[in-house]
């Protein structure tokens, strides 16, 4: 899915309580991988000082992955937040 920045992004005080409480839940694990996203990128920065390249390859892994979750938790938003099916 291509996200455009001409998308009909309809405003959040307008959704249902459904959608509001699906979006809460987005924003809360959206949320949650940040700051884990965070936490694995300043540990792969200490490793790559301190540690040996395949503890590095690990953590960047992770860092990775968590970053993924993030771009798909935003897919979501946009899906949610978009114009609904009339």
């Amino acid at each position: 899915m291509k996200l455009r920045s001409k998308a009909k992004i309809r405003e959040p005080e307008r959704l249902s309580q459904d959608e509001q409480g699906k979006l809460k839940g987005y924003t809360a694990d959206k949320r949650k991988w940040s700051i884990l996203s965070q936490l694995f990128f300043f540990i792969s920065v200490f490793i790559a000082f301190k540690g040996t390249l395949a503890q590095l390859a690990f953590f960047m892994d992770l860092y990775t992955v968590s970053i993924i979750s993030v771009n798909n938790i935003d897919i979501d938003i946009i899906k949610l937040l978009g114009e609904p099916a009339s």
